[in-house]
């Protein structure tokens, strides 16, 4: 048998006293023309451009220290794989030095073994 989830009250359902003077204005200026069609100033509109540009500088600037960032930790990294290859190049040779040296041991061991 399915359970029934509570429902919420009426007034839970109803949105915030904020998002219904908002979809009142939205109606005044559906239902006046003037009002929405009218043209903002020029000055709003300087304004707002000034607002954008400034906005656009900001992350202008934001995405070149972020570049720069990047920049700075693949440099470090490339730094930090060519120091690992070398270490990698030196244990090959220890690896192999050391397997060399167990040959040259069996050998020994095989010749005084025989003798």
């Amino acid at each position: 048998m399915a359970v029934r989830k509570p429902t919420k009250a009426r007034s839970e359902l109803k949105p915030p006293a904020q998002k219904l003077a908002v979809r009142q204005a939205g109606r005044q200026a559906v239902a006046n023309p003037q009002v929405s069609n009218a043209k903002p100033q020029v000055s709003t509109v300087k304004a707002g451009a000034k607002a954008s540009v400034s906005h656009l500088e900001a992350a202008v600037a934001r995405l070149e220290t972020t570049v720069a960032e990047l920049k700075a930790t693949r440099d470090q990294l490339e730094l930090d794989l060519a120091a690992a290859r070398k270490q990698i190049v030196a244990l090959e040779q220890a690896r192999l030095d050391a397997i060399n040296r167990i040959d040259w041991v069996i050998d020994s061991l095989e010749t005084f073994a025989q003798k």
